[in-house]
């Protein structure tokens, strides 16, 4: 169904929704799937999560799915793969300092190395909500979310899917779709142009 509204209308329904609102992140990379090397330090930094507009104690909820194959077979004693990111210590700068707001929390969720060894082949989605503090927020501008591997075996892949980040009070949980909806307005919004739904 379709709805349009002109000029200063007031829209009523008990429940508005938007896909993909008030999306916290962007892509700064368009490589968002690899093979890493059988080396260290073999990454990806795909995007970048803002904190602007959040206030202390405010959660962002976290939502990626990860595709991933190839890592079972002739896997090295010493394999690793994780979560990692820098920190935005301005609008246009990132650094290795400070703690990533986002990464250590998918860490401990589920680790990204035992996600790749589970089956040859699969995905999986890791769906978290962390919570902004003081001292960050007065240190960074936000993080990257990027991917960290050693030592892996040379042919395993690994592609970030689908990735959502935004205010976890505007989030509405769906069964069985990917995408995160925000929560707009319990029964009216306010329009001076148009809106179509």
């Amino acid at each position: 169904m379709s709805l349009q509204v002109y000029k200063n209308g007031i829209v009523k329904s008990n429940y508005f929704l938007v896909h993909d609102a008030r999306n916290s992140y962007t892509q700064i990379s368009t490589t968002t799937s690899y093979t890493p090397s059988t080396g260290t330090n073999s990454c990806i930094n795909p995007y970048k999560v803002s904190t602007y507009g959040y206030e202390a104690g405010q959660q962002m909820r976290i939502k990626i799915t990860v595709k991933y194959s190839g890592f079972t077979t002739n896997t090295n004693d010493n394999f690793n793969i994780f979560w990692q990111g820098a920190n935005w210590t301005s609008a246009d700068t990132s650094a290795w300092q400070g703690t990533n707001f986002i990464c250590p929390s998918l860490n401990n969720s589920k680790s990204l190395k035992d996600v790749v060894l589970t089956q040859a082949t699969g995905t999986y989605t890791y769906d978290i909500v962390v919570t902004l503090n003081q001292t960050f927020l007065d240190t960074y501008y936000g993080s990257n979310v990027g991917i960290r591997s050693d030592y892996s075996n040379g042919t395993g892949n690994i592609a970030i899917i689908d990735f959502k980040a935004i205010p976890e009070e505007s989030s509405v949980a769906y069964t069985g779709t990917p995408k995160i909806k925000m929560k707009v307005k319990d029964d009216w919004i306010v329009t001076h142009d148009y809106v179509e739904l």
